[in-house]
């Protein structure tokens, strides 16, 4: 008479790989769902939707990149909320493409309280005034067209000798 195997032999097959994955089969969905749901709401904010709005204007993006210019997946943004409003200034980083090509841009943006200081905007040299979405307005705007390394990074908006803000001056 054969001896009567316990339990987990019998079933091992299914018991073990539902222990162990599910707990990471649920992790890697709450990472998934969180990166979502942060995405999505750096996309909803003021300063992103200045940003794209401004570089879907400028001609000089328009030429390089090719029309329409639409938002990519991926974006990054740096500000601070106090109860719940962004505070002034923010960044924001976000992948762009259009018919021709894609690129990355790379926005400083303030917030401009006063409606009647939108006359003041800072107008580059192809007499370009970025527009003015919900209060924000960018301030200096960089894109990246091309590879990382080979690739060629055009100032939009701002003093292109000047470093963008935030950037560690140059210790000479």
């Amino acid at each position: 008479m054969q001896a009567q195997r316990n339990w987990l032999s019998r079933n091992k097959r299914w018991f073990i790989p539902l222990v162990v994955g599910g707990p990471l089969l649920l992790i890697i969905i709450s990472f998934g769902v969180t990166a979502v749901i942060t995405l999505e709401r750096i996309k909803a904010s003021d300063p992103y939707r200045a940003a794209l709005a401004t570089v879907q204007a400028h001609p000089d993006a328009q030429q390089r990149l090719g029309g329409p210019i639409q938002g990519d997946w991926f974006a990054q943004s740096q500000y601070t909320r106090v109860d719940g409003v962004i505070q002034s200034p923010a960044s924001v980083s976000l992948r762009v493409k259009g018919s021709r090509t894609s690129g990355n841009i790379r926005a400083h943006l303030e917030r401009i309280d006063d409606p009647s200081a939108a006359g003041s905007l800072q107008v580059s040299a192809e007499g370009f005034v970025p527009p003015v979405v919900n209060g924000w307005r960018v301030v200096r705007m960089d894109l990246g067209v091309g590879e990382r390394e080979s690739g060629e990074i055009v100032v939009l908006i701002g003093d292109p000798e000047a470093p963008p803000p935030g950037a560690e001056p140059d210790a000479d």
